[in-house]
């Protein structure tokens, strides 16, 4: 009952907000206002809400990325791939390295791998970032498609880099070619898993809808449904499930191209994930705002990244194959010792001599997804 209350609490806090940005008379970003919506939540109602990062992670981005690959024009897309995929991956790289040797210079005692993940952090933006920058500005249609497609790829690859870097701080050893190997793996099962389940989700419905007629709240249904069988599946498989999420959403964009549909399901779809939209990324915003209070005051929420609860999230970023090689490459330099302090950290030993690194980066993965979107709008 407590959890509804404050389902319920939080979607309150979206519309609030919403008619505060209205009726308000100066001119506020409304994720501006909905993070003080949060925190007065936070300060004036003591509302203290545990937010688990897998969750998190599994309930947020793959619908909001699964959107962004649905909506973005897919010719002006696929004709700037190399550019975007330059800038997806290429920027981001850069952006690690060159971050990850200023922060190691600005605060000498963190160790290389440990800035590295945190340079992973703060290297991709999203497309909301890039649109607060942009404001009001005009900019030519390809530049902007340019930017949105960066913006919703370099996620992925901001994440895999982070994961890589966490390996590499648990272990104390890292791989060129086994690293980049496994991004190439990474990148590619994301694809693969995306496209698939788009495609067999979309003829399954074209099927039954031929032999049993079309059903409006079936199909909306079953397109709500797959950015999350996209995203399960590639990250059981150990591939990136944020790749595979947008990705599914590009692919279920031609896979509506064949086939009739009825008017009313295009419209009702259309404004069902309108809404989705419109109360996860709100829902985010006020998340933050409510968290931030907690962590300035060192309230339960700031002390609650404790070693127990970074286990999982670093269990979930081992998913991956090449981590896991890793990892075995580690054991076996310790005779094979299922004890080694590498994977004792990776599986969630608090008593592991590295894991004290893992409630910092914890802490800091919880917020990919909405801290480079609070630096667009300021």
């Amino acid at each position: 009952m407590h959890e509804i209350a404050l389902a319920l609490v939080l979607l309150l806090a979206v519309a609030v907000s919403g008619v505060i940005e209205r009726v308000f008379p100066l001119r506020l970003p409304l994720p501006i206002v909905q993070i003080v919506v949060g925190a007065l939540l936070a300060v004036g109602f003591r509302v203290q809400i545990p937010l688990d990062p897998e969750i998190f992670f599994l309930l947020f981005i793959p619908p909001l990325l699964f959107l962004d690959g649905w909506r973005i024009p897919k010719g002006a897309f696929f004709h700037d791939l190399k550019p975007i995929l330059t800038l997806a991956v290429g920027l981001v790289l850069f952006t690690v390295v060159g971050m990850g040797f200023f922060i190691n210079w600005l605060v000498p005692s963190m160790p290389l791998a440990v800035c590295f993940a945190v340079a992973a952090i703060l290297a991709p933006t999203d497309p909301v970032a890039v649109s607060a920058v942009r404001g009001d500005t005009p900019l030519p249609a390809r530049l902007e498609h340019i930017l949105e497609g960066e913006a919703m790829l370099n996620d992925a690859s901001g994440l895999d880099f982070f994961r890589f870097a966490v390996a590499a701080a648990m272990t104390g050893s890292f791989s060129l070619a086994q690293t980049a190997l496994g991004f190439v793996w990474v990148a590619a099962a994301g694809v693969a898993i995306g496209v698939g389940v788009a495609f067999l989700c979309g003829y399954a419905l074209r099927w039954l809808a031929q032999y049993g007629g079309e059903d409006t709240g079936v199909q909306i249904l079953v397109s709500l449904l797959v950015p999350f069988a996209a995203y399960l599946a590639a990250e059981h498989l150990g591939g990136s499930g944020i790749l595979a999420a947008a990705t599914a959403g590009i692919a279920t964009h031609y896979v509506n191209l064949h086939g009739a549909e009825l008017s009313s399901t295009r419209m009702e779809r259309r404004a069902v994930w309108n809404t989705v939209q419109v109360v996860m990324n709100g829902i985010i915003f006020v998340l933050l705002g409510e968290q931030l209070v907690h962590i300035v005051t060192g309230g339960p929420a700031g002390k609650r990244h404790t070693s127990e609860s970074g286990a999982p999230v670093c269990r979930q970023y081992f998913r991956s194959g090449a981590v896991d090689a890793h990892l075995q490459g580690v054991e076996r330099v310790h005779g094979g010792d299922k004890q080694c302090p590498a994977r004792l950290a990776a599986e969630g030993d608090i008593g592991s001599p590295v894991f004290g690194h893992v409630d910092m980066l914890d802490f800091l993965a919880l917020r990919v997804e909405y801290g480079n979107t609070l630096a667009g709008q300021i």
